[in-house]
């Protein structure tokens, strides 16, 4: 039995011992590391770039067009009899009602939807790394909760097989007590195993193909009251749905300008046979809207805009919902942690020390000082709970309102 606990001793010397050996990983850091590292951010990210492609190619004129003709009058063979002709002639189209202008501002429309997408993915991105971070976190203060409870079996044990009272510590207690430990040792393993997937997943999000870190896992400790904010003006989800009414606007706009034809300027020179002198052309031509004017192409440009108000009016309605749902449960969950840490932890701590002192002045032997510590462990580990919890609603709620975390 002693050799176990010497085993467990070196192995648990030694897992501290690698942990503080190890880089501390915090929150900023996950955060930039993740945010160079997301491949859905480089794509949207040139996505921005394509955007701004299109923008620069919607403000360009259309390019002149050069054409050459020739003809003869006849197939024969006399040359006589043959009059050929020839003309070279340059056309221009004129795009009339400012449809370059509205085609250039469909393509700004478009680059700032590409810009607010971005930044919705990295707030997507942001949340995705921190709610791993946070995961992590808990999961190594659950792997120390289960190490502390580990020791305290141990010592219990070792007590136990101290005892110079014959017949006052029975075989069986002995074996149960061992029994504990055995399962203490298991659940460490399982704790540990939990924290390096935790890790695992962390990494994969901020690229990274080891769990060679350890989290910086402080911020638990100072969880404060919630902070409810909400700028609709501001959020990145909110942004996007305005971006999609402004393409959808600017784009009516652009088929409300197709309505007057484009007219087509053509200029050339000609030269015919000998019998006849070399001359210039002057050319005009325009489409006549007889059958189709655009009439339907507009009404559904403005049906568009009419649809993507709604979608976004819809968005808004359901998450100020949303996140009146979460400030009451955000608000819920601060309460319980108040409550489980000021009522409970506070005079378990309380009955903690009274052992403690009771020990101290001879009333009670050190075995009681541990089982004392193994209840304080486990209210611990509930309030724990608690405050993951907490954490979690935290997470849900800043996520609605739309910003990047770290910044």
């Amino acid at each position: 039995m002693y050799d176990l606990i010497r085993t467990f001793s070196i192995v648990l010397l030694s897992t501290l011992t690698l942990l503080h050996g190890q880089e501390k990983l915090t929150l900023k850091d996950a955060l930039q590391k993740g945010f160079s590292h997301s491949f859905d951010l480089k794509k949207a990210a040139l996505d921005i770039d394509i955007a701004e492609l299109n923008a620069y190619q919607a403000s360009l004129l259309p390019n002149p067009q050069f054409s050459i003709n020739g003809e003869t009058a006849s197939f024969s063979c006399d040359q006589e009899e043959d009059n050929p002709s020839i003309s070279y002639g340059v056309a221009q189209l004129l795009e009339t009602r400012w449809k370059r202008r509205a085609r250039r501002d469909v393509a700004a429309a478009m680059q700032g939807f590409a810009e607010a997408s971005y930044l919705q993915s990295k707030a997507e991105y942001g949340f995705s790394i921190k709610a791993a971070f946070t995961n992590a976190a808990f999961a190594k203060r659950y792997m120390d909760i289960a190490f502390q409870n580990k020791e305290m079996q141990e010592k219990i044990l070792i007590c136990l097989n101290e005892k110079p009272e014959e017949g006052k510590i029975s075989p069986s207690d002995k074996m149960k007590q061992s029994g504990s430990c055995q399962l203490y040792d298991l659940a460490c393993k399982k704790k540990a195993n939990n924290y390096k997937e935790k890790k695992l997943e962390l990494a994969y999000l901020i690229g990274r193909n080891d769990t060679d870190f350890d989290i910086d896992d402080e911020f638990v400790d100072h969880l404060g009251p919630p902070q409810f904010y909400f700028d609709e003006k501001n959020n990145y989800f909110v942004k996007v749905k305005d971006w999609q009414v402004e393409i959808a606007q600017q784009q009516a706009i652009l088929e409300e300008t197709k309505k007057t034809p484009d007219i087509s300027l053509n200029a050339g020179l000609f030269h015919e046979n000998k019998a006849q002198p070399s001359g210039i052309f002057l050319g005009l031509s325009f489409e006549l809207p007889i059958f189709n004017n655009h009439d339907a192409a507009i009404s559904k440009a403005y049906l568009e805009i009419e649809k993507q108000e709604a979608s976004r009016q819809e968005f808004v309605n359901r998450l100020n919902l949303e996140l009146r749902k979460k400030q009451l449960a955000i608000e819920q969950a601060y309460e319980e942690l108040l409550c489980y840490r000021e009522k409970i932890l506070y005079k378990m701590q309380e009955g903690y020390d009274e052992v403690l002192d009771c020990h101290h002045g001879g009333k009670l032997d050190v075995c009681e000082v541990y089982k004392a510590k193994l209840v304080c462990l486990e209210q611990e580990e509930k309030y724990l709970e608690i405050v993951e919890r907490y954490q979690d609603v935290l997470l849900e709620f800043e996520k609605l309102i739309g910003r990047i975390p770290g910044i």
